[in-house]
């Protein structure tokens, strides 16, 4: 359902956008999000977290990618088996710190070009928000807390601690990370 509606305006909206979109805004309040985790069959939950990790790959739509972090945000927290759902989306882990690391090297390039106060004051220069950066970063986050997908977290490693270890990117989303790398590899030293 990607190909648009026939309209008159020179707006592109497809049926699978204006679902997104009606299914982020549900998802705001709690209720609804255990009530659609209810809605049976489970498979068409985890088709729905499929097609979820397929649009955090699309680059070229950050409005639907950014659809697929709030409903995945929000999903996640809802239900422990929806994170593990999430996490054995081959490859939702690597996606997830894409989009972060993406919007690192974003930061990094417009506070060398204009200045970090530049940054500060419209964070959105980066190409996205610090509410998207945080909710991917809680996502991980809630995908760590199942002890049964730290083991994923492994070949992460080394990305998730130059995340963590960054002077650019938000602090809150750094925190949220090493409490990824703390959940992940307690005991561990990091690989070099």
């Amino acid at each position: 359902a990607t190909d648009p509606l026939p309209s008159t305006t020179t707006s592109v909206l497809s049926p699978q956008r204006l679902v997104l979109e009606a299914l982020s805004k549900l998802c705001i309040h709690e209720t609804n999000v255990d009530l659609l985790l209810a809605t049976p069959p489970f498979d068409r939950i985890v088709q729905l977290f499929s097609i979820l990790t397929k649009l955090l790959a699309n680059k070229s739509e950050p409005v639907t990618l950014e659809f697929a972090l709030v409903l995945l945000s929000s999903l996640v927290q809802g239900d422990t088996s929806c994170a593990r759902a999430v996490a054995m989306q081959h490859p939702s882990i690597s996606l997830l710190l894409d989009f972060l690391e993406t919007a690192e090297h974003k930061a990094m390039t417009v506070a060398n070009h204009h200045g970090i106060n530049a940054l500060r004051d419209n964070p959105e220069i980066m190409g996205t928000s610090l509410d998207m950066l945080r909710r991917a970063a809680n996502i991980l986050h809630n995908l760590a807390l199942v002890p049964e997908n730290r083991s994923l977290f492994t070949q992460h490693q080394q990305r998730l601690l130059s995340l963590v270890m960054s002077q650019i990117l938000d602090q809150f989303v750094a925190q949220i990370l090493s409490d990824v790398l703390y959940l992940c590899f307690q005991g561990e030293l990091p690989n070099s």
